[in-house]
């Protein structure tokens, strides 16, 4: 089981950005530089190494907890856009689930943020027995 935090605050004591996760951009309103701190329209590359150790077949599965709002979410995963049903703070929405053979596998992946939360995307993996 593991997770990985995207679009966290982009600095300070709550930050738990991945290397290189924001970049400095310009403001066309005041000339200064500015970071993106929501990530928003961002769309993340992920590749994810799934290794397994048990020698037998793997179900993982990937959940989505979108911190900070409330609602109904819509990413995308795999080529295909997904809408949730009512998620909030203390809920995860099932994104995913596939098979893991006993010798791993990579899964390559685009993540679009869902719009409308305040604060990280948590994404899950699970895993259980076929």
């Amino acid at each position: 089981n593991s997770l990985i935090r995207i679009s966290s605050a982009a600095s300070g004591p709550f930050s738990d950005a991945m290397p290189g996760e924001y970049e400095t951009g310009y403001s066309a309103v005041d000339g200064k530089d500015v970071v993106n701190n929501g990530n928003y329209g961002v769309t993340y590359n992920l590749s994810v190494v799934i290794n397994n150790e048990s020698g037998s077949k793997k179900r993982i599965s990937v959940y989505d907890n979108p911190s900070g709002g409330s609602g109904h979410y819509v990413v995308e995963w795999a080529g295909l856009i997904l809408q949730s049903p009512y998620v909030n703070y203390t809920k995860a929405w099932n994104i995913a689930d596939f098979r893991v053979n006993k010798h791993g596998k990579t899964i390559a992946s685009n993540f679009s943020l869902t719009g409308g939360a305040a604060g990280p995307q948590t994404i899950y993996f699970t895993n259980s027995n076929f």
